[in-house]
């Protein structure tokens, strides 16, 4: 018995790190988070950093993404990622999608896990987030934003906003039918 206790012991730590380096998709971090009605929603924004350049993330491109990679995952991947909450229990997790042909949002009831994909539209192309991402970043140093419009390897693409998101997604928490 005390030979099965030490043995327990000592592989405690090993059992311990392994839990802890549970596997996650992509790397995110929460942005913000707002009261709309009843609901707390949080903004967890997945940045193209550590994700389009590392191997574990499903964003991953190349290790030295080029400019059109970089854009392309910009805009064709997921922006923010939203928990909400009422009171003390989640309720809903939504994936939010900005890009040049639509903007639109997958919400998935966490009771039920129904799911629905709506239609936001939102007049933009790019995410502000990510906009502001690119623009500090060394991917084009000629990368700029002015007066909502942002400039990326000789294109501009107009910026949806944080602001308009929010009112989208307040909109929306009153319209999901799952």
């Amino acid at each position: 018995m005390k030979t099965l206790i030490t043995a327990a012991i000592a592989l405690l730590p090993f059992t311990l790190t392994a839990q802890t380096k549970a596997y996650t998709p992509f790397y995110s971090y929460e942005k913000l988070s707002f009261q709309t009605g009843d609901f707390l929603v949080k903004d967890y924004y997945i940045p193209l950093d550590d994700n389009i350049n590392n191997p574990k993330s499903t964003m991953y491109v190349t290790k030295k993404p080029g400019m059109q990679e970089i854009f392309k995952t910009a805009v064709d991947f997921k922006t923010d990622s939203f928990t909400v909450a009422k009171g003390e229990k989640l309720v809903y997790s939504v994936n939010l999608f900005i890009n040049p042909s639509s903007a639109y949002a997958e919400v998935k009831n966490l009771a039920t896990n129904r799911q629905q994909t709506i239609n936001l539209k939102l007049d933009g192309v790019i995410s502000a987030n990510r906009a502001i991402e690119i623009t500090g970043k060394d991917y084009d140093r000629n990368a700029s934003i002015i007066d909502g419009v942002f400039s990326f390897n000789r294109n501009k693409y107009k910026i949806v906003s944080n602001k308009e998101i929010e009112e989208k997604l307040s909109g929306m928490l009153k319209d999901i039918s799952i």
